[in-house]
């Protein structure tokens, strides 16, 4: 069988599959009924080894296993770009495995996927691939393809000796964690089983001058069901883990993606950021309100409260105006009005409890949906799935979204709450994803909230929503700006920026309580705090009627400049520059277009006078855009640009030409 697509191309014949574009190529073989693969990457930068067996997910009897192949384009639901896309299925009476494996045109990028049903519980054999004694002589090559360890859902034959490895971890659970990225650095051994923690294996062949990067895409280090560990590598193959199997399903169930990247090791995470991209396809960023951040929590959420909001977020011209707990009838474990609130167990606390206030909206959102429209803002509510059965009642839930969308156009849903423990809940929430996707066309959008818990997070479901990254609040003394721009800053070398959610808070609201904090929120001039956030989705979280007139203009002012740019971000390579944000240090991004593009600079506190920035171009003709440093002189040549006398807590958001 043999499929193309673009400059992508199938072929499957005598058991050998191979799969790729003008910029990769993985080869796999089925040999004595186990998935093997062969080669990976392109004529420069290829990387190949023993037979090792892709996957061991079960006690599976791949002898005996039936072998079907079928290729077709997908778009994953519609919100992602077009892939040519292999599934191959691996069928015994008691169980089924199936592998979807597929590749971008124009990207050096091939992804898997790991699904399985039936009888898995039966025996699960455990087995390593190395011996570890340093006694042992065992170096001959493999000759008939074995398994690897039990949990492993995609490995890499690879037989290079002199590999640099880096792991890069990241983590949600936000509420828990500050800092959402760190690193693991070794030369790897391979004499016996080496285990890393991370999201991101890169592997440098430094001796040969090739790399290549493994993304592990399920949930990330420390959240799996059933298993602990995320890459190995042994003397023969580096493995990627899943998320562990806890029970027998009668529908496949999902265990982990893997996308393996090739290209330059400086250019890895550009690459796969573009093929991010291409799953998750949003066309503009946007700027977005939600009072919650000033932690009046629902006590204020009303008819007349909105409309006040509308009114202060239409001059500052923001896009959507979010309606956090509060807008519907029945009262959360988060109100401000009890103790005894519901969470999870929504429908049998009230069964009208999504229902809309009628104390606190008379006229339910009609009036807020006409004056909304009149000042040219989007609305947005908050919701959170009913627990109840692992998300049992996911389709009545998905009615009720449709209902607000459909009635009152409300096309933003920031979706908290989740706990997702296990295989049926991630179903679930996944069929709740895909069933509002299919009848509203894919025009309502999802935030999902990743500050708790285990959910979907940076990898899972990636084509259904931005992410809602952060809980913080001056009241708890816990908001930083350069924390939060510290994030960013590390996210987004990873991440597409334009994936997620980083917040802008009143930064003069409780000032007392961080006293004579040298790293204080008030230090920082708003419209600064804005333009350290402003390559992801600027939230908005505060009450905006609570600013004063000249926080009100110097939003104003760096908002209407970016609006006028922000249409170039989504396309462009968006990467951190300057030191990592600790609140002393110059940072900033870098926003590459073919020809131009855009330096945002940041001076945190710091009492350096002259900070040169180290770029990966040649740029010329600048254009200050916006800045709050009037003094600041700037310079550049050969891939640098040096700033001067620029203030505390001061940006410069500039244009350049290549």
């Amino acid at each position: 069988m043999n499929t193309s697509f673009r400059d992508c191309y199938i072929e499957f014949t005598d058991n050998r599959l191979k799969i790729g574009n003008q910029k990769v190529e993985r080869i796999i073989e089925i040999k004595n009924g186990l998935p093997v693969s062969i080669s990976f990457g392109n004529e420069c930068n290829k990387w190949q080894g023993g037979n090792v067996s892709m996957f061991n997910v079960a006690d599976f009897d791949f002898k005996n296993a039936d072998i079907s192949f079928d290729s077709y384009i997908s778009g994953f639901g519609g919100k992602s770009e077009e892939a040519l896309t292999g599934e191959l299925i691996f069928k015994t009476e008691d169980i089924y495995i199936k592998l979807l494996i597929y590749v971008f045109p124009g990207i050096g990028a091939i992804s898997t996927k790991l699904y399985i049903k039936g009888n898995i519980i039966s025996s699960q054999k455990t087995c390593k691939l190395s011996d570890t004694s340093i006694e042992s002589n065992n170096t001959d090559a493999l000759i008939d393809a074995v398994l690897p360890e039990n949990g492993v859902i995609d490995s890499f034959n690879i037989s290079d000796k002199h590999i640099k490895a880096r792991a890069v971890r990241l983590y949600d659970q936000t509420d828990v964690y500050n800092e959402l990225v760190s690193y693991e650095d070794r030369l790897l051994y391979r004499r016996y089983d080496e285990y890393l923690s991370g999201s991101f294996l890169i592997l440098d062949n430094y001796t040969e001058k090739k790399a290549i990067m493994l993304v592990s895409e399920g949930y990330v280090s420390g959240k799996k069901f059933c298993l602990d560990n995320d890459f190995s590598a042994t003397k023969d193959a580096i493995c990627v883990f899943g998320s562990g199997i806890e029970d027998n399903f009668d529908d496949y169930v999902f265990l982990g993606g893997v996308t393996a990247v090739i290209e330059a090791k400086e250019k890895l995470t550009d690459e796969y950021k573009a093929f991010y991209s291409c799953l998750y396809k949003k066309d503009d960023t946007f700027i977005m309100s939600n009072t919650w951040g000033d932690r009046k929590r629902d006590t204020s959420v009303s008819e007349e409260f909105i409309k006040k909001e509308i009114d202060v977020g239409s001059g500052l011209g923001i896009d959507i105006l979010q309606i956090d707990d509060g807008w519907q009838k029945g009262l959360s474990a988060n109100s401000g009005f009890t103790q005894n609130g519901s969470w999870g167990d929504f429908y049998d606390s009230d069964p009208d409890f999504w229902e809309i206030n009628p104390d606190r909206f008379p006229n339910g959102f009609s009036v807020i949906k006409e004056y909304a429209d009149k000042k040219g803002i989007k609305l947005g509510l908050w919701f959170s799935m009913d627990k109840e059965n692992s998300y049992a009642r996911w389709k009545r839930d998905a009615e009720k979204i449709l209902e607000l969308y459909e009635k009152y156009g409300v096309s933003y849903f920031k979706i908290d709450g989740l706990v997702i423990n296990n295989h049926e809940c991630e179903k679930n929430i996944y069929n709740f994803c895909e069933f509002i996707d299919k009848r509203a066309n894919g025009k309502i959008n999802f935030n999902f909230d990743i500050t708790a818990n285990r959910r979907f997070g940076y990898f899972i479901a990636k084509q259904h929503s931005t992410l809602f990254v952060e809980n913080r609040y001056t009241d708890w003394r816990n908001y930083y700006p350069h924390r939060t721009l510290r994030n960013l800053w590390s996210l987004c070398e990873y991440i597409p920026a334009h994936k997620m959610q980083f917040e802008v808070l009143n930064q003069l609201r409780n000032d007392d309580i961080y006293k004579d904090d040298l790293l204080k929120p008030s230090l920082y001039p708003i419209d600064y705090m804005f333009a350290s956030v402003m390559i992801a989705n600027p939230l908005i979280w505060m009450e905006m009627s609570g600013l004063n007139d000249n926080q009100v203009e110097m939003l104003r002012k760096i908002i209407s400049v970016y609006k006028n740019e922000r249409k170039y971000f989504k396309d462009a390579v968006i990467n951190p520059i300057g030191d990592r944000p600790d609140g002393i240090s110059y940072t900033g991004f870098i926003i590459e277009r073919k020809e131009e593009g855009y330096l945002i600079l940041l001076k945190e506190l710091c009492d350096d006078d002259t900070y040169k920035y180290l770029l990966n171009i040649k740029i010329s003709d600048i254009e200050v855009l916006a800045s709050n440093s009037n003094n600041a002189e700037l310079s550049y040549d050969d891939k640098s640009i040096t700033v001067k006398n620029m203030d505390k807590a001061g940006y410069i958001f500039l244009k350049y030409k290549k």
